[in-house]
């Protein structure tokens, strides 16, 4: 595998894109059948929690879920891998919110519009 940068040609062997030893595979590559590492590719788990704004609320509970969608309400964050939220489509930085188990706050200045969606995605990494 070749790659070009400001008109050199840097040489990458294959063992070059190998994880450190001991590290399990995130994903499998083209060149690792999965028959040879199924045991040490991660396993993950997602659920996402969906509401609506109704444009004046700044707390979100389970109650507020679109059970349609799912019905295990906001997840403890302490016992997720990682979370996003999402507001009318758009990712929100940590800074403008705050997750517990049940219940989502809003803390920036402004409130989402009626009708919005608000999305947290839940991601659960297992090495398992």
């Amino acid at each position: 595998m070749t790659k070009r940068r400001k008109n050199k040609i840097i040489n990458r062997h294959p063992v070059d894109f190998l994880p450190p030893q001991g590290c399990p595979l995130i994903f499998p590559r083209d060149d690792v059948q999965l028959s040879d590492c199924s045991e040490s590719i991660l396993k993950v788990e997602t659920y996402t929690y969906f509401a609506l704004s109704d444009g004046r609320k700044r707390i979100y509970t389970d109650f507020d879920e679109l059970t349609e969608y799912g019905k295990q309400g906001i997840l403890d964050p302490d016992k997720v891998s990682y979370y996003n939220l999402y507001i009318n489509g758009v990712l929100q930085p940590k800074l403008v919110y705050k997750i517990k188990k049940g219940s989502l706050n809003l803390e920036s200045s402004d409130l989402p519009p009626i009708g919005a969606p608000i999305i947290i995605q839940f991601i659960i990494i297992r090495s398992f």
